[in-house]
């Protein structure tokens, strides 16, 4: 075989070569390199988008809040907030109180404006700590077209049931669209702009919206307290009282493996669970000593409403083992 027959038989092998991975899927590019071609398979999930209430416990720590969860579980999550360069309340609402049926609704109307697409609505206050990767594993096995109200359920005396506002509450797109539809028929059964929004909004919902969020083995996924009275389940007794179904429970039954949110979370105490959860391999390896010696023990970094964890205590089982993230 001569050279010139040579080179046009591994020209030809060459050619149907190419033809044969093109076929595969794996093809040649555009451009003038080639690469393969990935088929890239991606969970399709609806937008959410968190909106951020200041909290009225010691409001002069608002804006430290903010600045934290900037920096902390912000980056995970569309998040707003109602003032601090995002919403900010027309002067004739000013005089409202911040968590009245009427600001929820301008928030709700606010988030929609700027985001559209948005299938998922959340509402928490500058006291909750989120963890944005459960918040969206656990929407992407919910339907935002069905009417849902996801939190930490509670009944009042009167047996109207609601979701705790400081633990954080999720509305679906579709219970948006039923609010906004019903807003004059609710409002006329008793609403008034000063009314307490959260078992406001709640009580306009039909009952079968507020879903029972609880995981299989009953623990909690959305909590009214930070994560060390939350695991020795010491909370206060309008809280057992207002959860009729069950026992509080303690120890690592207290959580889902999937938690969402905690609150009464100080900024100081965001940071430190922020760490612990964001490197828990890295904290599996330290002492107890040390991992105390990182966490805030008292106002203005650790909220009234937390208690300091002890050396062993059973709180880091939870952040650092139970939890995943």
């Amino acid at each position: 075989m001569n050279i010139k027959l040579a080179l046009l038989v591994f020209w030809v092998l060459g050619l149907v070569w190419l033809l044969q991975t093109d076929s595969m899927g794996i093809g040649v590019s555009s451009g003038h390199s080639r690469e393969p071609v990935v088929k890239e398979v991606k969970v399709k999930k609806g937008k959410v988008v968190v909106a951020v209430f200041p909290s009225t416990v010691d409001p002069e720590r608002n804006a430290q809040r903010v600045e934290t969860i900037r920096h902390t579980w912000g980056g995970g999550v569309e998040v707003v907030f109602m003032g601090h360069g995002d919403y900010v309340l027309p002067q004739n609402m000013s005089s409202l109180h911040q968590g009245s049926t009427d600001v929820i609704r301008w928030m709700i109307d606010k988030s929609l404006q700027h985001h559209p697409d948005l299938q998922w609505w959340v509402k928490a206050d500058d006291l909750t700590y989120i963890i944005p990767t459960n918040l969206h594993r656990y929407l992407s096995t919910r339907d935002s077209s069905d009417i849902q109200l996801l939190g930490r359920r509670l009944r009042l005396p009167g047996g109207e049931i609601f979701c705790s506002g400081g633990a954080g509450y999720v509305l679906s797109r579709s219970a948006i669209s039923f609010i906004t539809s019903n807003w004059d028929k609710c409002r006329g059964s008793g609403w008034s702009a000063k009314e307490g929004g959260d078992i406001a909004l709640s009580t306009c919902l039909p009952k079968e919206a507020i879903i029972d969020t609880r995981d299989e083995p009953g623990g909690e996924r959305f909590s009214a307290y930070g994560p060390q009275r939350t695991s020795h389940g010491t909370v206060d007794k309008w809280y057992k009282d207002y959860t009729p179904w069950y026992s509080i429970p303690s120890g690592l039954a207290c959580c889902s493996e999937h938690m969402i949110t905690f609150h009464y979370v100080e900024y100081g105490e965001a940071k430190a669970i922020h760490a612990v959860l964001t490197r828990q391999e890295e904290f599996r390896k330290k002492s107890d000593a040390e991992r105390l010696a990182m966490w805030p023990t008292a106002s203005p970094l650790l909220s009234g409403y937390s208690t300091k964890p002890e050396e062993s205590d059973q709180m880091w089982g939870l952040l650092i083992d139970h939890i995943k993230v």
